[in-house]
C-alpha cells in the first residue's frame, strides 16, 4: 500500500485547485536499500471548495524519468546502465525515484512543478560523483522542474535546475517564489 507524502497545492487561475505528492509505500518514507518499492509523484486536482477531488493520478514515475532519459538501472551483480536498451539487456531494473513537489503558478497561468531525484550513491547519474547520503543507498541527485500551459493537464519533460553554488548532489523542498515580472525563486539545498 502506497500513501501521498510532502503534499502541495496551488490555486489554478480558473479557482480549481492541483495538488502534487509524493506517493510512496507506507513503511518507510524513501526507498533506502536496493529492492525497496520506488516512489512516484501524483496529481490531484479539486474543486475551488476544495470539497471534491480527482482520484491521484501518475505524473511522474521511475519509468517516465528513464523514458526521459533520467533513467539508472542496476543488475543484480551491482553494474549500472544510463539507458532503457542496456538496460533490458542485461535485465537491470530502474532504480530512480522523483521526490518532494512543489506547485506555482506564473502570472500567464503557467504552471511549475519542481521535485529532486534520489538514484543510486554510486551511480554516475547525469555525470555526477554523488556523496553518501544518510543511511540509505540513494542520494539526491539534482532539481528538476517542469511546467503545464494548460492547467496541468499536459506537462512538458523535466529539465534540471542548474546551480553555480552546489556541484554535487541537490534536493529541494519550499515555496516557489514567483513575482509579478515572471521571475520565479526556486530554493535549492544540496552536498558538495
Amino acid at each position: 500500500t502506497y500513501v501521498g507524502r510532502f503534499a502541495d497545492v496551488t490555486r489554478l487561475q480558473d479557482d480549481t485547485l492541483l495538488s502534487a505528492c509524493y506517493w510512496a509505500p507506507v513503511s518507510s518514507h524513501a526507498a533506502m536499500a536496493y529492492g525497496d518499492p520506488l516512489g512516484c509523484i501524483k496529481v490531484t486536482y479539486g474543486s475551488a471548495d476544495a470539497k471534491t477531488w480527482s482520484e491521484p493520478a501518475e505524473l511522474i514515475t521511475p519509468e517516465k524519468l528513464g523514458q526521459w532519459g533520467l533513467g539508472v538501472w542496476r543488475d543484480d551483480a551491482g553494474n549500472f546502465y544510463y539507458n532503457a536498451e542496456d538496460a533490458a539487456a542485461n535485465n537491470a531494473s530502474i532504480q530512480v525515484e522523483p521526490r518532494d513537489p512543489n506547485l506555482a503558478v506564473m502570472p500567464d497561468g503557467t504552471v511549475l512543478l519542481t521535485f529532486f531525484m534520489r538514484v543510486p550513491t554510486e551511480s554516475n547519474f547525469l555525470g555526477k560523483t554523488l556523496e553518501v547520503y544518510s543511511n540509505s543507498v540513494f542520494s539526491p541527485a539534482g532539481a528538476f522542474i517542469m511546467y503545464s500551459k494548460d492547467h496541468g493537464q499536459s506537462w512538458s519533460e523535466p529539465t534540471e535546475i542548474q546551480t553555480e553554488v552546489v556541484v554535487g548532489g541537490t534536493a529541494k523542498r519550499g515555496d516557489i517564489a514567483v513575482y509579478s515580472d515572471g521571475q520565479i525563486l526556486i530554493p535549492i539545498y544540496g552536498f558538495d
